[in-house]
């Protein structure tokens, strides 16, 4: 780890050690933004389920309505 980075970390996070820094940064693959996520005890995010062929369609219908509903409410000029 060059020291840029173990300075940024340490900035970012101050109450860890050096040493829980460097295990942190070799768990998390050398990858910054996962290392202060891991150290700040932020849990990971969630994959996010894959829609249906029906939801995606649901989805694609409801856009289209809201943004008729816009154009349908918006002040009419002649």
């Amino acid at each position: 780890m060059d020291p840029k980075t173990l300075s940024f970390i340490q900035d970012n996070v101050s109450e860890a050690t050096k040493e829980d820094i460097e295990k942190a940064y070799e768990l998390n693959k050398q990858d910054l933004l996962s290392t202060l996520s891991y150290l700040m005890k932020i849990p990971p995010k969630k994959p996010k389920t894959p829609q249906t062929p029906w939801e995606e369609r649901r989805e694609i219908c409801d856009a289209h309505d809201a943004e008729m509903q816009k154009v349908l409410k918006a002040p009419k000029s002649f």
